[in-house]
């Protein structure tokens, strides 16, 4: 996953903002790192991440800020791996919510038409019934 950089300064100091493609929304785990929890649906929206945010993540990667950026590129890439680790988790669940999803409507489909085939029966012994009424009635009103 590659970042384009806005705006960073000369030098390799990241000054601009991180724009991860693809990143509907990045957020900041319990301890500082990024964690991806962006919505699957929407790709296309890019998020802008400050610098500071960037450089505090890698701080708690254990990357001096006043490092060159070279020295910097080992944190990054943890970084980067763990959210990709974390988006392929997500990307899993979600792939198994769906299944799970469809499997309850088809469940839901399967209930639909057992009381679907009942009701019809129903109606079929109801109206039988109308017929038997309507035929004692009639040898009723005959004798």
């Amino acid at each position: 996953m590659a970042c384009t950089l806005g705006a960073g300064r000369p030098g390799g100091d990241f000054g601009g903002w991180i724009v991860p493609p693809g990143s509907g929304r990045g957020g900041r785990g319990p301890r500082g790192p990024p964690s991806i929890v962006a919505p699957l649906a929407a790709p296309q929206a890019e998020l802008l991440v400050p610098a500071g945010t960037i450089r505090r993540w890698l701080q708690v990667e254990g990357a001096e800020p006043t490092a060159p950026a070279e020295e910097r590129l080992g944190p990054a890439w943890r970084l980067l791996r763990r959210a990709e680790t974390q988006l392929g988790e997500l990307e899993r669940r979600r792939a198994q919510d769906m299944r799970d999803v469809e499997s309850y409507v088809g469940y839901v489909h399967t209930l639909m038409e057992e009381q679907d085939a009942i009701a019809s029966e129903y109606e079929k012994e109801n109206e039988q019934l109308r017929l038997e009424l309507a035929q004692l009635q009639l040898q009723q009103g005959s004798s």
